[in-house]
């Protein structure tokens, strides 16, 4: 019993500090993590506008959408990843810049044309 509480006491501080675990993207800017003081919390991406998986608006929409989210379900999966909080949006979920390795994930979206620069402002649609 005492070399199991051992192993436990080296074992736990270490899950602790393990960072958030992925649990899936609603589309490709809202994704779900295990945080240290909240489960499944739903994380808003920083600084990328992804088109719309729920109603679209036209296919490019609907495409995009597709791409966006496995695009960055993949980013995430794939790599170490680091969130920066910056609180919570309107809607309850926590802000937060995400990094994927070493890259913005914002910044991969708008650079691959998944996504635009958004600043909590009024967004552009996607069918034009």
């Amino acid at each position: 019993m005492t070399k199991i509480l051992i192993l436990l006491a080296l074992i736990l501080p270490s899950l602790a500090q393990a960072g958030p675990v992925f649990r899936g993207c609603y589309d490709g800017d809202t994704c779900y993590f295990d945080l240290p003081d909240r489960a499944n919390a739903p994380v808003r991406i920083m600084g990328v506008d992804t088109p719309e998986r729920k109603n679209p608006g036209c296919q490019k929409e609907q495409t995009l959408a597709a791409r966006a989210k496995a695009f960055t379900e993949t980013s995430i999966a794939l790599n170490p990843v680091r969130l920066e909080r910056h609180g919570k949006d309107k809607y309850g979920r926590e802000l937060a810049k995400v990094f994927v390795g070493k890259s913005n994930l914002a910044d991969l979206l708008i650079q691959r044309g998944l996504g635009r620069a958004y600043d909590g402002g009024k967004r552009q649609g996607w069918c034009q």
